[in-house]
């Protein structure tokens, strides 16, 4: 394969790893809500805890497969100062790619209880605490695909 032929092996981890959060996340999120969002009262407690054993189940193969493809030679290297200075800078945007995420929650929230009007998103919040985890997680995988775009970004304009 030409596209990975003049990658490292931490720029071939990084693509693994948003691979398994893009995948996780699609295979979870449309699931989650639409279990939280039916017409029933009841929420199935025994369909969220198996939609949350299968995606962890999903996540863990998914990770072996991936990152046992990139490392079949067995082959690793030494990290330099160059990989620590984007692995600082990939951390310091997923960071303050998470406190954003985070404010507009909590911004939604309050706004939402403010204005007593329907907000993008407010579906979840008229279910209360389970809505606002699931917002929270989000905010969180989002955070993670963010700094691996950063540290793939850095990579790429290095080479």
């Amino acid at each position: 394969m030409k596209l990975t032929a003049n990658m490292s092996i931490r720029e071939k981890d990084l693509w693994a790893e948003l691979l398994v959060d893009v995948l996780v996340a699609v295979y979870y999120f449309p699931r989650a809500i639409s279990l939280m969002t039916r017409e029933s009262t009841a929420l199935p407690v025994s369909e969220m805890a198996s939609l949350v054993v299968s995606t962890i189940v999903l996540a863990i193969i998914v990770s072996v497969v991936v990152f046992g493809f990139i490392h079949r030679s067995g082959e690793s290297e030494q990290k330099d100062e160059r990989d620590y200075r984007f692995e600082l800078r990939g951390n310091m945007v997923g960071y303050w790619g998470l406190n954003g995420l985070l404010i507009l929650v909590l911004a939604q929230l309050v706004i939402g209880e403010l204005a007593a009007a329907e907000l993008p998103g407010s579906a979840l919040i008229e279910l209360g605490p389970l809505g606002v985890g699931h917002m929270i997680l989000l905010a969180m995988i989002l955070a993670s695909v963010i700094k691996s775009i950063s540290q793939l970004y850095q990579y790429r304009r290095s080479s």
